[in-house]
């Protein structure tokens, strides 16, 4: 086994030493917060939650500037599109929503959509996206996906978990309430509930069958049924 030269060590101690020295490039202190944890840098293209250090940071933004720079060149949406941070994606996806195929706009949509963790910040967007008179809308959906749509009954029941008084409406609901249960109280809130709906098979935009979730993404929603606490 070769051990690792002394000068490989003194090499790497002098470029952490050069990156701790080194001011955050001004693109990037806007971005820069106080938290819990320290320093927090929260950009569309840098999220470090604390804050590795500056030369880290504005390295890895420069990389990526010019990779993103790259990707547009190329029409490479995927590639984009994912550079940036996760709750930055959708914001780059409505940068470059025009430029997509129709088949193409839905699957980076529901693509996204099935990755976000903050889809209750930006439901506003999530609503416009989904609710676009872009043809081939089915491909929201795989076969299998699609498939189960086509067989649900004109009217349908669905469950959501969350928090009573502050995002019962959201568009992320289930066909099977102990999931809904899971996801209620996976918050652990006192306010954590599971809620129950029926829907018009209209309202429902696309099924999702990945994670094992049954998720409907359902559009419209008017009325709550009944709803437990968990």
């Amino acid at each position: 086994m070769t051990m690792p030269n002394i000068n490989d060590f003194k090499q790497y101690e002098a470029m952490i030493k050069e990156q701790l020295s080194q001011e955050l490039l001004p693109e990037l202190r806007p971005y820069l917060e106080q938290g819990a944890m320290g320093e927090q840098l929260r950009h569309p293209l840098i999220y470090q939650v604390p804050l590795i250090n500056n030369g880290a940071a504005n390295h890895l933004y420069k990389f990526k500037v010019a990779e993103t720079q790259r990707a547009l060149k190329e029409s490479n949406w995927t590639k984009y599109i994912w550079l940036h941070e996760r709750p930055y994606r959708i914001e780059a996806f409505i940068e470059i929503a025009d430029k997509m195929k129709d088949r193409d706009y839905w699957q980076f949509l529901v693509a996204i959509w099935s990755d976000t963790e903050n889809a209750w910040q930006n439901l506003a967007q999530w609503q416009r996206l989904f609710n676009s008179d872009r043809p081939e809308k089915k491909h929201l959906m795989d076969e299998e996906e699609f498939f189960y749509y086509q067989k649900l009954p004109d009217t349908v029941t669905v469950y959501r978990g969350c928090q009573r008084g502050v995002n019962e409406k959201g568009l992320s609901w289930t066909f099977d309430k102990e999931k809904a249960k899971f996801f209620a109280q996976r918050l652990k809130k006192d306010n954590s509930i599971v809620i129950q709906a029926t829907v018009d098979k209209k309202q429902v935009i696309a099924v999702l069958l990945g994670r094992n979730e049954q998720e409907a993404i359902i559009n419209g929603m008017t009325s709550i049924d009944t709803w437990w606490d968990v």
